[in-house]
């Protein structure tokens, strides 16, 4: 058994276990010297896969944190946001039915109004800006990949997709999986399909209606219905409490209103998270509204040298809350709250 498949194996044993392990359980399903699983122990600990319980002959281990595992556990909130969801309705049998609220959209003037703190916007700037640059290989080989292989698979698993990082990296490699060409291969496919095209058009051409659309168009294909990918919706949202407008004319001249404003926007952190919630908010197409906000809140990023936002580590509950508050309330507090969060982290590991 080799080094990475007898730590595979104690993972595995640990979760099975359920409840913290001790070293000498370990040894009755791990073919191991008791040296070399203290050494597996210790690193796997010291990697955060395994957290540790006691000290010395006492110290029992028990399953951490998976970086290839699609997220579960929920964040710590702010007061401030916490103080938000306490005043959102969440019941389904008595909150009322919430409209769609162009003020949200209209009442916006770039660089005079912020959805995100001043302040804040420009800090995320500083740390996510690498001058001039080709914003798409800002590491040599197969490392400028990284990032967006984990774009695209975090947006998967915000798609629903339970496949491990390391497994869907294999597929955007378009390496044989094990389990063929599922539906959750095929997302990460449209996906890595759909950034591409961003990597290759950003550079020169900052967001547009076109671009939103070719972005849907992509992320759908092969999913959905053909006359359903790349046009605007035409029939409500049913099975939910929040009802967009779903006049296609209305919605063409919002989503023109949203990419013209991004356009204009000076601070390209401001203008990914200005077109991420008002897409979302819009919901212009009948499927893959919010993989489609995600990907193409990266287009104003890298058409101005931005390391791209990837959502990696969010747990979908704590998405769809975030955006609840604008929902219910055209409130931000959370969803810049959680922009914040992901877009530290996609700079961090877009220079490591």
């Amino acid at each position: 058994m080799s080094i990475s498949e007898r730590k595979k194996a104690i993972l595995d044993a640990v979760k099975a276990a359920r409840s913290p392990v001790r070293p000498s359980t370990l040894m009755n399903s791990i073919a191991s010297s008791r040296a070399s699983l203290n050494r597996d122990l210790k690193s796997l600990a010291e990697t955060g896969l395994l957290e540790t319980q006691g000290k010395g002959r006492s110290t029992r281990y028990l399953a951490g944190v998976d970086p290839n595992e699609p997220p579960k556990a929920g964040r710590q909130w702010s007061s401030t946001a916490t103080a938000l969801f306490e005043t959102l309705s969440t019941s389904s049998t008595t909150r009322p039915q919430f409209q769609y609220d162009a003020s949200f959209l209209t009442d916006y003037t770039p660089n005079l109004c912020s959805l995100l703190p001043p302040q804040l916007a420009l800090y995320l700037f500083h740390a996510g800006y690498y001058g001039q640059a080709c914003p798409v290989q800002p590491k040599p080989g197969l490392a400028a990949q990284q990032p967006f292989e984990e774009l695209a698979w975090s947006s998967g698993c915000l798609d629903g997709i339970s496949m491990r990082l390391d497994d869907a990296k294999l597929v955007l490699n378009r390496q044989p999986h094990p389990a063929g060409l599922s539906r959750d291969a095929l997302v990460l496919l449209n996906h890595k399909d759909a950034i591409d095209y961003i990597k290759v058009n950003a550079p020169e051409q900052d967001i547009s209606v076109e671009s939103i659309v070719d972005v849907q168009a992509l992320l759908m294909r092969d999913l959905v219905d053909a006359p359903l990918i790349g046009s605007i919706r035409t029939l409500p949202i049913y099975g939910c409490d929040y009802a967009p407008c779903h006049d296609p004319a209305v919605l063409h001249s919002l989503l023109a209103s949203i990419s013209d404003k991004a356009r204009q926007i000076h601070n390209p952190i401001e203008a990914a998270f200005f077109t991420w919630v008002n897409l979302s908010y819009l919901q212009a197409f009948n499927f893959g509204n919010g993989s489609t906000a995600r990907l193409a809140a990266n287009i104003p990023l890298l058409h101005k040298n931005c390391a791209p936002l990837s959502f990696q580590g969010v747990p979908r509950d704590d998405y769809e809350l975030a955006l609840s508050g604008i929902y219910q309330k055209q409130d931000v507090t959370a969803a810049a709250e959680l922009f914040e969060f992901v877009y530290r982290q996609s700079a961090q590991s877009f220079y490591q």
